[in-house]
């Protein structure tokens, strides 16, 4: 089952995709750690412009090795923060658990950008085990990529302008 969003005409499709890396045995002896590895943090996905509404569509996750490697290997479950770096506040109420590959996901949510030169950021975290299946492989790759309407419409925007947190299902007002 999927959501239906109808975004005005003048809207532009932003798609991002952001590489995290993680070298074996660096910091972590016998693993690759994506959490201590300073790279994968404060990430800039996207640098918003104010008075515009962003609509996340959709996202895909995949890696350099398979997707049963990954789910054999975790020993910290990966998570993925999006979040702003002005406002300092998530997206998402909660980090995004990486479960497995994804292609195509929904992952649908609105925010607003008011201040000028804000940034989507992402952080990504978790730690894999080496399998023997992965002794040779010096670096771990994890690869996100997302869909995201810039949206500048006056109407669109105005019914969002005092929203403090949207997200699908939910309308906080100030």
């Amino acid at each position: 089952m999927s959501t239906v969003f109808q975004v005005p005409d003048k809207s532009v499709l932003i798609p991002i995709s952001t590489v995290f890396q993680a070298q074996f045995n660096n910091p972590t002896i016998g693993a690759y750690d994506f959490t201590n590895t300073p790279a994968n943090t404060g990430v800039i996905a996207l640098v918003t412009k104010p008075n515009f509404v962003y609509f996340v569509d959709r996202f895909s996750i995949g890696g350099n090795i398979t997707e049963q490697q990954f789910l054999e290997s975790i020993t910290t479950f990966p998570q993925l923060k999006v979040y702003r770096r002005f406002q300092q506040s998530n997206i998402y109420r909660n980090l995004i658990p990486v479960t497995n590959y994804i292609d195509n996901g929904e992952l649908s949510n609105f925010f607003i950008s008011n201040l000028n030169n804000d940034q989507l950021l992402f952080n990504f975290s978790g730690v894999l085990r080496q399998l023997p299946s992965m002794v040779g492989l010096v670096t771990a790759r994890i690869q996100v990529s997302m869909n995201i309407w810039e949206i500048d419409d006056q109407y669109f925007g105005a019914s969002h302008r005092d929203v403090f947190d949207i997200s699908i299902g939910q309308r906080n007002r100030r």
